[in-house]
């Protein structure tokens, strides 16, 4: 789970993080739009940013996706805190000037 304001490079990390799938950089695109963005069986993507309250579809289809043994990363992913009770790894992203990023990482079980 990714947090951090606008502009603090959530997407830019999932760039990098999706080269541990052998998933090339320029093939990740910002799912703000569309929600959820999968790459094959190894890899989804969501942005919740636009979601108000969870949206169970989109909860279900997170959800499926770990349960299949794919990998998940969710940005701005508050929506769904209260209801995911799977152990994940949050990274909390700090923008700390020009090309100056902040990383506190905690797993969580």
């Amino acid at each position: 789970m990714l947090y951090g304001d606008l502009g603090t490079g959530k997407t830019t990390f999932t760039k990098g993080f999706a080269e541990l799938f052998e998933i090339k950089e320029k093939d990740i695109k910002s799912p703000t739009y569309t929600l959820i963005r999968r790459y094959g069986k190894k890899l989804l993507h969501a942005d919740l940013y636009r979601l108000q309250e969870l949206d169970e579809i989109v909860f279900n289809e997170i959800e499926t996706f770990l349960e299949e043994g794919g990998t998940v990363v969710v940005e701005w992913p508050e929506v769904m805190e209260k209801n995911f009770n799977k152990p994940h790894i949050k990274v909390r992203i700090a923008n700390k000037g020009k090309n100056l990023r902040e990383f506190k990482i905690t797993e969580h079980r």
